[in-house]
């Protein structure tokens, strides 16, 4: 029988000083790594990196970060600042015993010269979220990656664009680089009866779940619908819209509509459940975790016409939008509403892609292997060394 794989992941909303912080409430890089206790079992024991003294160091660089930006410093081109900011301090004590170091977001100082194994988990953004235009700007990024990745024994990256990008920069990586897809929670599947009704209806019901809404399109959205209430007021006379942002949100009162400030995940997910459509075409996102969500509760999704989007939903299985054109949202929504037959075919078809290829059944399967993976090549990395050196 094999011996259990001890895992080590930065989490650091499990530490203390960490949940009582709201600086750190909805900062997915901090958050998403807690899926990762999902993955235990028999085979695999997951311990979380929730020290004091790791928190502290990220909590002090990301606040001046956020200073930063706020005040209108650039501090994206000083490289010991960027370097920190990306470093975790692992204490010793965590590390015994441990087969595998993951690592999310922050990369841990020193700890592969222990001949730990590391994961880890880094992204190649598009030029557009960017806002770059010239790929000779990127270089001093890859080579960041890079340098990161001579101390990693893989480097994962969330979608297939991604690696193909980066690796257009920096061939000779292709060995060292694997794809990771984000790890969800478990969502229940959706009878037929649960997909149909939703579909077909009395009520049609229409979400959008963004909390930085002016990031996220929200002003876009409201404007097209209040562009085709004035048009055709009668298209919502079934709708039941429903956002769930920290912005404002004014529309006509004869449109029926909630707005929820913040709602747990657990709610959001029940929403979607709930909703025939999800409306969210971002200005700008790095990925998208809702819209995995929202094709794993059977929604038809309207989004935005940029990577990973166009992959995450295979090219046509969502109505893509320019994100800056309201008569393409406008547009886009209003066939939605209007056209049940290509709605619900739309949202069937994403959510089998969902099923086959986001899953937490198909993703965490996936991530055990690649644990294992890990662990076997740093083996044999370290082994083959040892016989070149005798």
């Amino acid at each position: 029988m094999n011996e259990k794989l001890n895992v080590l992941v930065n989490f650091f909303e499990a530490n203390d000083i960490a949940h009582r912080s709201q600086i750190i409430k909805y900062n997915t890089d901090v958050l998403y790594p807690r899926n990762f206790k999902l993955l235990e079992d028999t085979a695999i024991n997951i311990r979380f990196n929730d020290s004091n003294r790791s928190f502290l160091h990220f909590l002090s660089l990301y606040s001046v970060q956020k200073l930063a930006e706020k005040i209108k410093v650039d501090l994206t081109r000083c490289n010991l600042f960027n370097q920190q900011l990306k470093t975790v301090y692992v204490p010793q004590k965590l590390l015994e015993n441990k087969a595998l170091f993951f690592s999310h977001g922050f990369f841990p100082a020193g700890i592969r010269r222990r001949g730990i194994p590391v994961l880890t988990n880094t992204g190649f953004m598009t030029n557009e979220y960017e806002g770059i235009y010239n790929d000779d700007e990127r270089w001093h990024e890859v080579n960041q990656i890079c340098k990161m990745s001579s101390q990693s024994t893989f480097i994962t990256f969330s979608s297939n664009n991604a690696i193909e990008r980066f690796c257009s920069f920096a061939p000779y990586m292709k060995y060292k680089v694997k794809l990771a897809p984000f790890l969800i929670p478990k969502i229940g599947k959706l009878t037929e009866d649960e997909m149909y009704n939703k579909h077909f209806g009395k009520v049609l019901k229409i979400c959008f779940v963004g909390i930085d809404g002016k990031r996220k399109g929200l002003s876009n959205v409201l404007a097209a619908i209040r562009n085709i209430y004035q048009r055709d007021n009668n298209l919502f006379t079934n709708c039941e819209f429903s956002f769930v942002t920290r912005d404002p949100v004014v529309l006509p009162q004869s449109i029926n509509y909630k707005h929820y400030k913040y709602l747990a995940n657990a709610s959001v997910l029940k929403l979607l459940r709930e909703s025939a459509i999800f409306y969210m075409p971002t200005l700008k996102d790095a990925y998208g975790l809702v819209y995995l969500e929202a094709m794993g509760n059977g929604c038809a999704v309207l989004c935005d016409n940029e990577m990973p989007r166009m992959e995450i939903f295979d090219q046509s299985l969502a109505h893509f939008t320019d994100p800056n054109s309201l008569s393409q949202i406008e547009l886009g929504l209003m066939r939605l509403i209007s056209d049940k037959v290509y709605r619900f075919e739309m949202a069937t078809k994403s959510y089998m892609r969902f099923s086959k290829h986001y899953s937490f059944e198909t993703v965490s399967s996936y991530y055990k292997d690649l644990f294992q993976e890990t662990v076997d090549a740093e083996h044999f990395f370290v082994n083959t060394k040892h016989r070149l050196i005798a």
